[in-house]
């Protein structure tokens, strides 16, 4: 049974960053960007990616932690 738990913690666990594969998006959403606007939406996008990325990953340890933990004590 608690291989069964172990499981089903394991496939809620997150993933690090490296491993989230990129979402496609279409290139026709920026066809009428301007210069300065496309180095402006790609500043904003990479900051927020990385903003994102840091959690992902905050999150990803701590599951690991909890995992740990849990497998330990059971």
């Amino acid at each position: 049974m608690s291989i069964r738990i172990t499981a089903l913690i394991a496939t809620g666990c997150s993933k690090k960053e490296d491993n989230i594969s990129a979402t496609y998006i279409s290139p026709v959403t920026y066809q009428n960007f301007t210069c300065p606007q496309i180095v402006g939406e790609m500043q904003r996008v990479s900051a927020r990616a990385a903003e994102a990325g840091g959690i992902q990953d905050k999150t990803a340890t701590k599951d690991a932690v909890a995992m740990t933990v849990g497998i330990v004590i059971f």
